[in-house]
């Protein structure tokens, strides 16, 4: 009796421990994907809409041969990897996408409410990585107005030490500009980008892509 009062003990310690150890690492997740935006909590995309807040709904997704899907957790981005945007906006107006360090490369298209958007289009193709390691920027600005599409303006906010505010994921790195919120979904492994400012009719959200040969 004694020893199968032991076993019972220790099968309950394992369990309790294994669920801490959950919980704990949880935790740790949560945190480094806020990374400290969200000091107020970001509404969900459906009361966004319910409310007229200008909100957008990002993911990134790599296409292969005829195929594409949202970049997998821990897949590893490399030079020539083919990739696009598929945003959703919870109000009619305009995405913009500029490639950081390229002024003649911006990509325009027009969105509907809650309807998916591919950026670039199937016209205009993909965005391909290229071929010196480190870290590519997209800029994404997502605007009611059909002009603000057309001069985007993004100041990152910084934290008091100076570094810049930012979401580091495996190989996504995500810069909200001032005023903005950001998070990560790691259920749908789609990004939300929102204004604190439910007046606010364009949000601005610089992306990098970090990649290897």
């Amino acid at each position: 009796m004694r020893s199968k009062a032991l076993g019972q003990s220790f099968s309950l310690i394992c369990l309790i421990t294994t669920t801490l150890l959950l919980l704990l690492s949880q935790l740790a997740v949560a945190i480094e994907l806020t990374d400290g935006h969200n000091s107020k909590k970001q509404p969900s995309f459906k009361q966004a809409i319910d409310t007229g807040l200008l909100m957008a709904k990002i993911e990134i997704l790599l296409v292969e041969k005829n195929t594409q899907r949202v970049i997998p957790p821990k897949y590893n981005l490399k030079s020539g990897d083919k990739i696009r945007l598929r945003i959703r906006s919870t109000l009619n107006g305009y995405a913009s996408l500029n490639i950081i360090g390229e002024k003649k490369h911006q990509l325009n298209a027009q969105l509907k409410s809650n309807m998916p958007l591919l950026l670039p289009t199937v016209k205009e193709g993909l965005l391909e990585l290229d071929h010196k390691p480190g870290t590519e920027w997209l800029q994404l600005v997502i605007s009611t107005d059909r002009h603000s599409r057309l001069s985007p303006r993004h100041k990152a906010d910084k934290y008091p030490n100076g570094k810049i505010k930012q979401i580091i994921l495996r190989n996504i790195k995500l810069k909200p500009a001032s005023g903005q919120q950001v998070s990560f979904d790691t259920t749908e492994q789609a990004i939300y980008f929102s204004s604190d400012n439910p007046n606010t009719r364009s949000i601005s959200l610089n992306i990098g892509l970090s990649h290897d040969l």
